[in-house]
């Protein structure tokens, strides 16, 4: 179907609605909508779009290259997301078979993101250079722990020591500079401050690592495995 010499395909049945779109100057991209309910108590239905966007952002700052780019576009559908195309790229591989620096960099990713929905099906996997392509993420930022934090990534990486390239690229973006970031993309202050946390908390740990006490919600991998149950505040115990 065209429009205004747009021309969208249907490539998905998700709750988002997804387009595969062809811009007049011949540019493909992925187009999805707000969804009309939010499959996570902790994220709000009309936020998921700005969190498509929040989350490429989040990618921007730390320098990782791992999200293509999104934006907010009104399409056919009406106000959405729009993201870049990548053609040539295959299924999610397991962790181990991406190079170390990169599972680093996709676990600092969710567990700063807060993203509750990293499954297989979520990320890519580039065929030029073998590094993971990171997707679909409305699930991100939540504003509250209803939620736990589900990522295969954060599961290999947790409370182990960040190589220093990658922190390095962590620590050059302050959580003020990321709450700013995050507020321009229209999402709460909740989750604002959420994110602004776990960045914190990576970046003064010594050495910098995940460790979980900035999220006092479960940890789990795919499988819904626990990696760290809810955190325990010192003070109750």
């Amino acid at each position: 179907m065209a429009a205004d010499g747009v021309h969208y395909l249907k490539v998905g049945k998700g709750s988002t609605r997804p387009l595969k779109v062809t811009l007049s100057d011949g540019a493909r991209k992925i187009y999805k909508v707000n969804p009309r309910s939010s499959a996570r108590a902790s994220v709000p239905t009309d936020g998921i779009t700005n969190r498509e966007v929040a989350a490429y952002r989040l990618d921007r700052l730390f320098g990782f290259d791992l999200v293509p780019k999104t934006e907010f576009w009104a399409g056919k559908n009406g106000r959405g997301s729009l993201q870049d195309w990548v053609k040539d790229v295959k299924g999610g591989l397991s962790v181990n078979s991406y190079e170390m620096a990169d599972r680093e960099r996709m676990a600092i990713f969710d567990y700063v993101a807060g993203n509750t929905d990293r499954h297989s099906g979520n990320y890519l996997t580039r065929r030029d250079n073998g590094r993971p392509l990171a997707i679909d993420h409305g699930y991100c930022f939540p504003s509250s722990d209803k939620s736990p934090i589900i990522s295969d990534f954060v599961a290999d990486r947790f409370d182990r020591p960040i190589s220093d390239e990658v922190i390095a690229q962590v620590r050059s973006v302050s959580p003020q500079r990321l709450a700013d970031e995050l507020r321009s993309c229209g999402l709460d202050e909740d989750a604002v401050a959420g994110a602004a946390a776990r960045l914190r908390e990576v970046q003064q740990l010594e050495p910098g690592r995940i460790q979980g006490t900035a999220w006092p919600g479960m940890i789990q991998d795919s499988f819904r495995l626990p990696v760290r149950r809810v955190s325990v505040p010192p003070e109750w115990l």
